[in-house]
């Protein structure tokens, strides 16, 4: 199982660019072992709940129904003190850090952090713990990594399976005059 903790600012940026919608929010509720970390005191869902008003579409609304609705949910609540919380910021990366092996948060842009810097490349220090952070496209190239396969050269074709992609192929034709050199 992999769990991420998504921020509020993913929520409300996805709302309008229909594909992240698909390949990031509800991704979570297919058949796949991701799960959306959230704290068992339901702050975030509280968050969550209040992006989903402001959202004229219902998109919001309508993930936050089906990721409750299934059986078991597709949350992974964990136990975590947010009593000395001071900013959505912190809250975010404190479930997240105390997310077992999984300290991963997806944001719609890197540029949104107002109070924490990068470590490095991709990483918050928070708590002597590096986040990785995903941008909504990380996001879904986390979530849908291509997969490699099997490749087969069939007459002069090349084919391609279980979801693996061909990048520089040639195909040599017998019928295919020689270049003279």
């Amino acid at each position: 199982m992999s769990c991420y903790t998504l921020s509020c600012s993913l929520l409300k940026g996805v709302i309008y660019h229909k594909p992240y919608i698909v390949k990031i929010l509800f991704h979570f509720l297919d058949e796949n072992p991701y799960k959306v970390v959230v704290d068992k005191s339901k702050k975030i869902l509280d968050l969550y709940e209040d992006a989903a008003k402001n959202d004229k579409s219902g998109v919001i609304y309508t993930w936050i129904e089906l990721m409750a609705k299934r059986v078991p949910d597709n949350f992974e609540y964990i136990n975590v003190d947010l009593t000395n919380v001071n900013s959505e910021e912190e809250l975010f990366l404190k479930v997240c850090r105390h997310t077992k092996n999984e300290n991963k948060i997806l944001v719609f842009s890197h540029q949104e952090w107002e109070m924490f810097d990068y470590s490095n490349e991709n990483f918050i220090e928070y708590d002597s713990t590096h986040i990785e952070v995903f941008d909504r496209d990380e996001a879904v190239s986390e979530l849908h990594p291509i997969q490699s396969g099997d490749t087969y050269n069939i007459k002069e074709s090349n084919f391609a399976n279980r979801g693996s992609r061909i990048s520089r192929s040639k195909i040599n034709s017998k019928d295919e005059p020689k270049k003279k050199q």
